[in-house]
């Protein structure tokens, strides 16, 4: 939720805005978690390969994972997730 909050602090432009209000929307519905937390890594994976430049794509990633380690371990999870 950190990030959610700072990125709302930033979002002025026209697509970040109703972005953020989107992943709002659907975290705060009864959606799967799993399946949620999927497409937004699968979300950011692409936003990484689409707008980073191929030479700063390492720093950047290095960069993300303390934020996702730390998100992961305030919600520990009691298991793998059962198969669709």
């Amino acid at each position: 939720m950190a990030l959610i909050r700072f990125a709302v602090g930033i979002a002025s432009s026209p697509v970040g805005f109703p972005l953020i209000a989107l992943l709002k929307m659907v975290i705060a519905s009864d959606a799967d978690p799993h399946l949620l937390a999927g497409a937004l890594v699968e979300g950011i994976a692409a936003t990484i390969a689409a707008k980073i430049p191929p030479e700063r794509r390492g720093h950047i990633s290095v960069q993300l994972a303390p934020g996702w380690l730390a998100a992961s371990s305030a919600t520990r999870c009691a298991g793998p997730p059962a198969v669709l």
